[in-house]
C-alpha cells in the first residue's frame, strides 16, 4: 500500500479520525476503537463514501475539522477537486452530521478558485464563531474562506500579506 500524502486528524463524539488521501487522490480515514488513547488503541480504515462512490480529490490535500452546533457532532473535510467548468481547481466540502452519510457540502457552490499546489488548512472554534479554510489562489497568494456557524453564506478573500 502507497503511504498517505497528506493527513489531517481530528476527534469527534471522543474518538480520534486521521482523514488521509492516497496518491491516487481517493480520501479515506482511520477511527480509533475506543474513546481513549492507550497502547491497545486499534484504528480500522474505511474509504470516505458519498452517493455510493468513494471520493476523490484531484490534488491529494486534505484537511478536516470536528465541531459541535446546537447538540449535532458535525465533521467537515476539506480537499481540492477540478473546477466543473473551465480549467484551474476550487476547494471542495464534504459535510456529516452525527455520523450519518457524507453529503456536499454548500462551499461547493461557491467556486473557491486555488492552485493545483495550494496547501489547505480548515479551523473552528467548537460551537460558534466562523468556520475558516486557508488556501492558496493560483498565483501563490493565501486566502481565507469562512462560514459563521449555521449559517450557509461562505465570504472569501485573499490575505494582505505574501509569503
Amino acid at each position: 500500500m502507497a503511504l498517505p500524502t497528506d493527513f489531517s486528524a481530528i476527534e469527534s463524539a471522543d474518538y480520534s479520525y486521521l482523514f488521509y488521501t492516497r496518491p491516487n487522490g481517493a480520501i479515506a480515514f482511520l477511527k480509533s476503537n475506543t474513546t481513549h488513547e492507550d497502547p491497545d488503541t486499534k484504528y480500522s480504515p474505511s474509504n470516505v463514501i458519498s452517493a455510493g462512490n468513494t471520493v476523490e480529490a484531484s490534488v491529494p490535500r486534505v484537511s478536516a475539522v470536528s465541531y459541535t452546533l446546537h447538540g449535532n457532532r458535525e465533521i467537515r473535510l476539506y480537499y481540492i477537486v477540478k473546477k466543473a467548468k473551465g480549467s484551474g481547481h476550487q476547494l471542495a466540502e464534504l459535510c456529516q452530521t452525527n455520523g450519518g452519510e457524507w453529503k456536499p457540502g454548500v462551499l461547493n457552490k461557491n467556486n473557491v478558485t486555488c492552485s493545483e499546489k495550494s496547501l489547505i488548512s480548515a479551523n473552528v472554534e467548537n460551537g460558534q464563531g466562523d468556520l475558516k479554510v486557508f488556501f492558496m489562489d493560483p498565483d501563490g497568494q493565501p486566502g481565507v474562506a469562512w462560514v459563521t456557524l449555521g449559517q450557509t453564506t461562505w465570504s472569501q478573500h485573499l490575505l494582505d500579506n505574501s509569503w
